[in-house]
């Protein structure tokens, strides 16, 4: 059996046999079409509105019962199956899904807070039993819906 030459110099002769060597010739830059002139296309994010993780929110409740809260939204006053949320600067009834352990629930912002260092959201009563996270803690994604 004849050994392969695989030196790139060497071009094929036509022979079809196992052990000929059968190549394309490389394409002379000069052949080559010229690249096209302009700018290259603008990226774009994948996720316009991702999920982001909050490892430190919190809720409240029976302290509060019976406040309208800062934003007013809530007729007769904050309750314990009342589902929303405080927030320190998103506009008052701006919506927000919150996510945990697979349940997702959307809630507005009805109230100013939390007054906790650290903290981005307080959740009320009613939203921390829909999501089964009543304890200050980790694990909750939040999206702004707007």
């Amino acid at each position: 059996m004849a050994t392969t030459n695989l030196d790139p110099s060497h071009a094929s002769d036509g022979r079809l046999e196992f052990d000929a060597v059968l190549r394309e010739p490389a394409p002379l830059a000069a052949d080559l079409p010229p690249r096209p002139d302009g700018s290259l296309p603008t990226a774009h994010a994948i996720a316009s509105n991702p999920w982001i993780l909050d490892s430190n929110i919190s809720w409240y409740g029976p302290g509060f019962y019976g406040h309208n809260g800062a934003c007013g939204m809530v007729p007769g006053g904050i309750q314990r199956d009342t589902v929303g949320v405080a927030h320190r600067t998103l506009p008052c009834g701006t919506r927000v899904a919150f996510r945990y352990k697979g349940v997702t629930v959307v809630a507005q912002v009805i109230d100013r807070g939390p007054y906790v260092s650290g903290r981005t959201w307080d959740m009320t009563r009613g939203l921390c039993d829909l999501l089964d996270h009543c304890f200050t803690g980790g694990g909750v994604y939040y999206r702004i819906l707007g």
